[in-house]
């Protein structure tokens, strides 16, 4: 009984960790930079005299701030005729 309440235990273990963190944790906010781009980082936060958080934090809001107004483009006619869900998500929208 005793290898079978072991074996449901790792067995829980492993299925948490598959599903991922709980609501009460923290999701982990480091990321991995390969070695190359790590140090070009390093160069160009020596010359603007910040550090690399500030170019990656940096870099991140202008990728999220150009991707959101990629959305807000207008989708050409030709496009719509071709897939008419794309209209149909434009009116969803203007609502």
């Amino acid at each position: 009984m005793e290898k079978f309440r072991d074996y449901m235990d790792k067995l829980k273990h492993s299925a948490n960790q598959l599903i991922g963190p709980r609501e009460d944790e923290e999701p982990d906010r480091k990321i991995e930079l390969e070695e190359r781009d790590f140090a070009l980082l390093m160069t160009w936060a020596e010359r603007k005299n910040t550090d690399v958080k500030t170019l990656v934090d940096e870099a991140v809001r202008q990728y999220i701030t150009a991707r959101t107004s990629d959305k807000l483009a207008p989708i050409p006619e030709e496009r719509k005729e071709r897939n008419p869900l794309l209209a149909l998500d434009g009116l969803t929208q203007m609502i």
